[in-house]
């Protein structure tokens, strides 16, 4: 929470932030998104994406989100 709050100080509107983990978890993920989002009306999510491990892609899990400063 603290880097995304830091970093998205320096983010001009129209600039867009990324944020991304490499867990599956809600709460370093959703919720760290949905918490930022509740106290910073200037942002909007634009993409977001959570890949869960399997055999198919022989991936670990990670999550994406892109956030844009309006």
């Amino acid at each position: 929470k603290k880097i995304l709050d830091t970093t998205s100080k320096y983010v001009k509107v129209g600039g867009i932030v990324s944020y991304s983990t490499c867990t599956i978890t809600r709460e370093e993920n959703e919720d760290v998104i949905n918490d930022f989002l509740e106290k910073n009306d200037n942002f909007i999510k634009i993409y977001e994406k959570r890949i869960k491990p399997n055999d198919e892609n022989e991936a670990d899990g990670f999550y994406m989100c892109f956030l844009k400063r309006i």
